[in-house]
C-alpha cells in the first residue's frame, strides 16, 4: 500500500521507489528496513572515500565510489543524488576531475538530505532495524 509522501522528502526520496519494494510480497517491508538501515550506515563512509579520491585525484577510485553510491541511492529513492552521482563517475570516467571538488560539494550536502528523509521515513513507516545490521 503506498504511504502519502510528505512534502519534506519529496524533494529528495521518491518515495514510490520505496513503495515498490514494500509490494514485494511478504519480505517487503523487511527488505526496504535492510536497504534503508544499510544505506545509512554506509553513506558517511561512502562520501569520506569519495572525499578521498577527489583530493587525490584518483579518477579510477572516483568512479568506482561514484558508482557504487549511484546505484545504492537509486535503489532507496534518492535519485537526485544518484544523478549527481553519474554526473560524477562520468568524470572519473573520463580521466577528467575538473569540477569534481564541486560536484562533490553537491553530492555530501544531497546524501545528508536524503539520509534525514529516509530516517523519517523509516519512522514513518513503522520500520524495524534487522538484527543483522545493527552495529
Amino acid at each position: 500500500m503506498p504511504v502519502d509522501q510528505p512534502d519534506s522528502a519529496a524533494s529528495v526520496i521518491d518515495l514510490k521507489v520505496l513503495d515498490e519494494i514494500m509490494a514485494f510480497g511478504n519480505n517487503g517491508a523487511a527488505s526496504v528496513s535492510r536497504l534503508i538501515t544499510l544505506y545509512m550506515q554506509n553513506t558517511p563512509e561512502n562520501i569520506r572515500q569519495l572525499r578521498a579520491a577527489v583530493a587525490a585525484g584518483d579518477a579510477k577510485a572516483v568512479r568506482f565510489q561514484a558508482h557504487t553510491m549511484k546505484s545504492s541511492s537509486a535503489w532507496v529513492g534518492a535519485l537526485s543524488l544518484a544523478t549527481l552521482l553519474e554526473e560524477l563517475e562520468t568524470l572519473g570516467r573520463s580521466n577528467v576531475l575538473d569540477g569534481a571538488e564541486l560536484l562533490l560539494h553537491k553530492i555530501a550536502a544531497e546524501s545528508r538530505a536524503a539520509v534525514i528523509a529516509l530516517k523519517v521515513e523509516f519512522q514513518r513507516r513503522g520500520l524495524v532495524t534487522p538484527p543483522e545490521t545493527v552495529k
